[in-house]
Formats: structure tokens, C-alpha cells, sequence
């Protein structure tokens, strides 16, 4: 979902902490804490601290989408849409009109998801159940994820609203 950037640990210890830089523009920011994710309004002098916590990429991501879609749902960010042809149109036209025409897409395992000329989706252990998601090709635009090693990983997500597109089971 994030670049994903390995960082064995200096002299064998792996961090509790680290400060990430970003642009103070593209809040709120999304990082991984001590035990969930949580939303930051601000930056401290251009960075935000994510903290290091031992689970699964495939675990951490899937926090990390389920924030990102209730957020977007409750901040009517027009970032989450159904699990339908529409919805996935008005997504890839969501990530458009930010700049992200190269958009790939990934739906979990055993998903329903539909497909478009030239988009269909790759079946990933990191998505929510029943969810799919559209991010831009260059994962840098969403964030970044260090790799410590041994399950161990810190995530910044700084651009949530515009970079990512939550689609949702339909009822």
C-alpha cells in the first residue's frame, strides 16, 4: 500500500520511534502507534513520529485501510465508494482528479470485485475483507512503510484523502 523501505536495525536494536518527514499541506497524517494507527493534524517541524510495532504488514494495512475508510466516510473525503462498476469508475476518477492517472488495484482475497477495460483487480492478503482499494502506482504519493525486519514496522500515511480509494462491500 505504502513504499515499503528496509531498514536493518543499527547495532542490532530496532527503534520504539521514528520521525518521518513530510509536507505540512497533505495532513491529516495516518501512522502506526504503540498498539493501532492514529491521525495526526500537525506536523513538529516538518515530520511526524510513527511508532515501530511488531505484526504483519498484511495486519498493519488492513488497520490502516479500515482508518482511512472511516475517515473518509465520516469527512466526506469522496474517497470511498461501493464495491461496484460505479463505484470503482468514481474511484479511478477520484485518484484522477489529484493528479494519480496510473492507479492499481487490489481487492482481498476472494473479493467480489468487478473490472474495467484495461483494470482488474489482484487479489492481496492485505486488504479488509470484502474490500478492495485503488492506490497510485508510485507509492510514495501514499506514504511509506520502514521494514525493520523480524515483524517489525512503522508506517506514515500523508496523503489518505487524495491518494487512496477505499471500495466497500455492498450490502
Amino acid at each position: 500500500m505504502t513504499l515499503i523501505s528496509k531498514h536493518p536495525p543499527k547495532g542490532g536494536k530496532t527503534p520504539l520511534l521514528v520521525e518521518v518527514p513530510v509536507e505540512a499541506d497533505l495532513s491529516p497524517f495516518l501512522v502506526s502507534s504503540v498498539r493501532d494507527v492514529m491521525w495526526i493534524a500537525r506536523t513538529h517541524q516538518g515530520h511526524v513520529r510513527s511508532a515501530v510495532q511488531t505484526t504483519s504488514l498484511a495486519e498493519l494495512m488492513q488497520r490502516f485501510i479500515e482508518a482511512i475508510r472511516d475517515r473518509g466516510q465520516s469527512d466526506d473525503w469522496g474517497n470511498v465508494h461501493p464495491l461496484t462498476l460505479d463505484g470503482l469508475h468514481r474511484g479511478v476518477a477520484h485518484l484522477t482528479e489529484y493528479g494519480f492517472p496510473d492507479v492499481d488495484y487490489f481487492a482481498a482475497v476472494g473479493a467480489l470485485a468487478p473490472s474495467a477495460p484495461g483494470l482488474s483487480a489482484t487479489e492481496v492478503a492485505w486488504v479488509p475483507s470484502g474490500h478492495a482499494v485503488l492506490l497510485p502506482r508510485d507509492r510514495e504519493f501514499v506514504g511509506v512503510t520502514l521494514d525493520f525486519g523480524n515483524g517489525h514496522h512503522a508506517t506514515v500515511i500523508h496523503n489518505a484523502a487524495r491518494g487512496v480509494v477505499v471500495l466497500t462491500p455492498v450490502a
